[in-house]
């Protein structure tokens, strides 16, 4: 976050949900000050992923956790870029 609050860079990848590392496509977040919405379109982002079952987990789970931890993800590193800002 810049000092204003605003975000000007994001990443993530997340393991186990693809055969390689999958980078999570955060673009559209440089620029905003991450609310609601936004935390709306990465989980949309996500909707898409096809993880594969195996004999640990189903792919369906594997998609909502995804999710959830890319959510977490993001407040946590949200929390932290605002309390250095």
């Amino acid at each position: 976050l810049d000092d204003a609050g605003v975000c000007s860079a994001a990443e993530l990848v997340l393991l186990r949900v693809a055969p390689t590392p999958f980078r999570v496509g955060l673009s559209h977040l440089v620029g905003t000050t991450i609310g609601e919405s936004e935390r709306a379109a990465v989980a949309e982002s996500l909707a898409g992923i096809d993880p594969e079952d195996d004999i640990e987990v189903s792919g369906s789970y594997r998609r909502r956790v995804a999710v959830t931890l890319a959510l977490r993800a993001l407040d946590d590193a949200h929390e932290e870029a605002s309390a250095t800002a």
